[in-house]
């Protein structure tokens, strides 16, 4: 909830050019979030769900052809402030990355939903390899593109 709050915050900040308090964005994410938590069956969002994956999709496909193109005119070269590997926030970054997977709340509904809830680790861990590397080869492109030009 705090990233969608200072995500929240700064978006509208950067498109009114006014910071509203955080508490008007907390008030209007529980008012938005507490009915979508009460629905039991979560057939009811497979629409939603594959609208914001394809969305998803589209960004990174886009992005990462745009990082192509720009990496192809500058010959190759990285951006500005490259570094291959950071030594000294490299550790804080593995463990800033583990709030990504709190999807603990999330498993156990779709296991009560699934046909099969036996083949569910076995699911969950593929789903799991797959999204590592599509993180870390799309990160990697965009910082090497872009370097501490990055936002």
């Amino acid at each position: 909830m705090t990233f969608t709050l200072k995500s929240l915050q700064s978006t509208f900040g950067a498109w009114t050019g006014h910071i509203s308090p955080l508490w008007v964005f907390g008030v209007a994410i529980v008012l938005l979030y507490s009915p979508i938590v009460w629905v039991r069956k979560l057939e009811s969002y497979r629409h939603a769900f594959i609208f914001g994956v394809a969305m998803i999709g589209l960004g990174v496909v886009t992005t990462s052809v745009f990082a192509v193109r720009e990496i192809e005119v500058n010959n190759g070269e990285s951006g500005p402030d490259y570094v291959a590997l950071n030594k000294d926030s490299f550790w804080s970054m593995i463990g800033f990355s583990f709030f990504m997977f709190e999807g603990i709340g999330c498993l156990i509904p779709i296991m009560r939903e699934t046909e099969k809830p036996e083949k569910l680790p076995i699911i969950t861990a593929s789903a799991l390899v797959f999204l590592c590397l599509v993180y870390a080869i799309f990160s990697s492109l965009c910082y090497y593109t872009w370097g501490g030009d990055l936002n």
